[in-house]
């Protein structure tokens, strides 16, 4: 069973491999990360709340939310959102910053305290990590912390 928290970096198993295969073969699939990809991609693109997960024996059920105002989402899910948008600037080889994430929950620049104080919690609980901690705050840079050493 996979770890919802480790999701990103774990194995991928198709229930049907035939139909993947031949999907993939049609043009339909990229691989069998693209539907993981796909869901933080547009969770991104549109400043969703990040997706709910349920796993079950044999697949895993993503949920993804209509847009929220930041002030109406849990500071557990804004964590959790702010996890996974450090996880897919990973991906896209750069580092999170209090201006990408910022962006990421359709924020103003005047709400700088409400993204510092995620960050600060974040990092408290090892989900993230500055990367350069001797640039002035207003530079640094946030990579995922070592509760998540993804390969």
């Amino acid at each position: 069973m996979i770890d919802v928290n480790k999701i990103a970096d774990s194995h991928h198993l198709s229930r049907n491999p035939k139909l993947v295969n031949l999907m993939d073969k049609l043009g339909f699939n990229n691989d069998l990360t693209a539907g993981w990809d796909t869901v933080i991609q547009t969770c991104e693109k549109y400043c969703l709340p990040a997706p709910g997960f349920k796993i079950f024996d044999e697949f895993t059920q993503v949920t993804v939310y209509p847009p929220t105002e930041f002030k109406d989402i849990s500071f557990d899910e804004k964590l959790w959102t702010c996890f996974l948008h450090a996880l897919y600037c990973l991906k896209q080889n750069e580092f999170m910053t209090k201006s990408s994430l910022k962006k990421r929950f359709g924020l103003k620049s005047n709400q700088n305290y409400s993204i510092s104080k995620l960050i600060k919690s974040a990092i408290d609980k090892n989900l993230l990590a500055i990367v350069d901690p001797t640039v002035t705050s207003r530079y640094l840079k946030f990579r995922l912390g070592s509760k998540y050493n993804l390969k």
